[in-house]
């Protein structure tokens, strides 16, 4: 998929996960998907400024290699997302169980990202 098409993509996905899960109150995102420069590390498979305040337009950093399998760029788009509703929540339970949430409530049918 070229990096035009994938950002089509992670748009898509993007609004439909902001509608389902937040009624739509979340800023309007910016895709970059990272060159093979300092960045694309292995480690780093998304990253996003958590928009702060919310209102804010939030930006979401996408490693190349991510965007592989759909299940991959749906996981790591989620969790981009809480980190954007929620930018002072840190990785725990409630961090998982609101993906989880977002999951259930953007899509539906049998489990498109776990």
């Amino acid at each position: 998929m070229t990096t035009k098409g994938t950002k089509r993509v992670l748009t898509r996905h993007y609004r439909v996960i902001n509608a389902q899960s937040y009624g739509g109150r979340l800023p309007k995102p910016v895709f970059h998907i990272l060159d093979n420069g300092a960045l694309a590390t292995a480690e780093l498979r998304a990253h996003c400024s958590d928009g702060k305040p919310a209102r804010e337009r939030a930006i979401i950093c996408v490693h190349p290699k991510l965007i592989w399998t759909q299940k991959l760029v749906l996981r790591e788009l989620i969790h981009e997302v809480v980190h954007i509703a929620y930018p002072v929540w840190k990785h725990g339970r409630k961090f998982e169980d609101e993906m989880i949430r977002v999951r259930r409530t953007a899509f539906t049918g049998p489990d498109p990202v776990w």
